[in-house]
């Protein structure tokens, strides 16, 4: 009898537990990374060949507006670029990126390719969704528009230069085979008189 209330009670905390997880709210995985030190944040600009990092504070009204559309381009562009955003505010030692990054006013959003910033895609002030997506379409686009011209411009010598030797090696080959064909005409037409004059000297 002991047994079966052990069982049983243990079987109740199991479904109690289940109930409460379910019900509780899930958070949703965050589609961008927070950058909470320096350390951090040098990482995450060297590790991504673009990214978008935004900086701001807790106090600022317009990085609060701004927060859904980042979200959402976040969400949408993961497999182009990394996002992060970095509050100057509550690390001390984010504070040096203040003075050497120029940032002025909050929030400031900074685009970076092969751990550099691109400094006309710089923004200061709230964005909307179609102004970071442009943003973000302009930096990946450049990128990706400048491999298939170097392909090409290696590859157009190449297939110039064999184009023009064909023609030549066959050129050749067509002027020398008529010149053997004649040699060895001549030189049968050459032996055909001596031997008929030969042949009448020794009948007379």
């Amino acid at each position: 009898m002991i047994t079966l209330n052990r069982s049983f009670i243990a079987a109740s905390l199991l479904m109690l537990t289940a109930t409460v997880l379910e019900a509780a709210p899930r958070e949703s995985a965050k589609s961008y990374k927070e950058l909470d030190n320096l350390s951090h944040h040098e990482r995450f600009v060297k590790n991504n060949d673009c990214c978008v990092v935004v900086y701001y504070a807790d106090w600022c009204t317009a990085c609060q507006n701004m927060q859904p559309a980042f979200e959402e381009v976040a969400r949408k562009n993961g497999y182009k670029a990394g996002f992060a955003k970095a509050n100057l505010d509550k690390d001390p030692s984010l504070k040096p990126l203040v003075k050497k990054l120029g940032i002025q006013a909050y929030p400031t959003t900074v685009v970076y390719k092969n751990g550099k910033e691109v400094r006309e895609e710089r923004s200061r002030g709230s964005l909307s969704q179609p102004e970071l997506q442009k943003m973000l379409d302009r930096t990946t686009a450049t990128q990706e528009a400048r491999l298939p011209q170097r392909r090409v411009r290696q590859q157009a010598p190449v297939t110039r230069q064999a184009e023009a030797v064909q023609p030549q090696a066959r050129r050749t080959r067509m002027a020398q085979a008529p010149q053997k064909q004649v040699q060895s005409k001549t030189i049968k037409v050459a032996q055909r008189p001596v031997v008929v004059k030969t042949s009448a000297l020794r009948r007379s």
